[in-house]
């Protein structure tokens, strides 16, 4: 992910004729505390640096994990805090490594591919998230109280939430929007902003009593199916009777579950295209000489090689044969 958010730019406004078009953006992912100042201490300007890497688009490993898991509908692990929160993700992490379940990872950050828009990303997750605590914090003596400290759960159980709510109706948010626009579409903050106040108001259903409340799973098993474990009945939390009552403007930035799902299909297919193509021509700049004596090295080093492997470099030798 560090690799891809140095090398895949933001979308830009088009500019005209005459005006000078604006530099490009990158989002800074930064994978190990302190990488952003370093980059930009070895960086040959400091301006240019700053400018197509400003502070706003720098994500850290605790805010990604954070976005994510919010997204993923646990706003209680999100609110027992960051350092909890990224163990239990970094174990989630590894687990899609051992088991081979490599493709949750192709889409991280958007990739403009043969065409194809960018996808719904964590970037665009964590930019809403982000967005939606600033809000939330300008509410500050008004209907939120800052002095409760519930902040962090009001912007992760409202995002997560709604959320939740859409699903009900097979639709999610088309992050397409928020990726060109490198904002959260208005209609969506109206919704998260609405729900964030039900739930710091105390005569509301939504109430969020407090941080520790936050944490208890149970208080979300709450909102989402309406009872506790000990119980067998409950209340709807419903945000909409049916669907129909989604508000028009939000529905111009939804999808259906079905549609993302293809689109993701064809998107990953088109990736998995791109990146032969670049592969066969990395392995085309090279001599095929190279490639035999990398197998020949490893031959005469005692590098047992498997059967995989020797037909890999078997192939690449031949692939570079053609500049011979």
């Amino acid at each position: 992910m560090e690799r891809l958010s140095l090398t895949i730019p933001t979308p830009t406004p088009k500019a005209s004729s005459a005006v000078k078009e604006p530099p490009r953006q990158y989002w800074f992912y930064e994978r190990s505390r302190g990488s952003y100042s370093l980059h930009q201490k070895h960086s040959t300007s400091l301006s240019e640096f700053k400018k197509m890497f400003p502070t706003t688009n720098k994500i850290t490993k605790d805010e990604l994990a954070k976005s994510m898991e919010t997204w993923n509908g646990n706003p209680d692990q999100v609110s027992r805090g960051s350092s909890n929160n990224f163990v239990i993700f970094g174990q989630q992490i590894k687990n899609l490594w051992d088991h081979g379940n490599a493709d949750h990872f192709k889409n991280l950050i958007p990739d403009k591919i043969n065409g194809l828009s960018p996808d719904h990303t964590e970037i665009n997750e964590h930019i809403v998230t982000k967005e939606l605590q600033k809000k939330i914090s300008a509410k500050a003596g008004g209907w939120y109280n800052q002095q409760r400290g519930i902040r962090a759960g009001l912007v992760t159980y409202s995002i997560a939430f709604l959320q939740h709510s859409l699903q009900q109706y097979h639709l999610v948010i088309d992050f397409n929007h928020i990726w060109k626009l490198q904002t959260t579409p208005e209609p969506i903050m109206n919704v998260l902003m609405e729900i964030a106040q039900r739930m710091a108001t105390l005569d509301d259903t939504l109430y969020l009593e407090s941080m520790e409340k936050a944490k208890s799973f149970k208080h979300w098993q709450y909102l989402t199916e309406g009872k506790t474990p000990e119980e067998e009945g409950g209340i709807s939390f419903k945000l909409w009777g049916t669907a129909t009552d989604i508000p028009r403007d939000l529905g111009g930035y939804l999808i259906s579950e079905d549609d993302y799902s293809n689109y993701l299909k064809n998107a990953q297919q088109q990736q998995r295209k791109t990146y032969r193509s670049r592969l066969g021509a990395a392995i085309r700049s090279v001599r095929a000489r190279f490639w035999s004596d990398v197998m020949n090295w490893c031959i005469e080093k005692d590098n047992e090689l498997s059967q995989n492997q020797t037909q890999v470099l078997s192939k690449t030798a031949s692939a570079g044969a053609e500049i011979e």
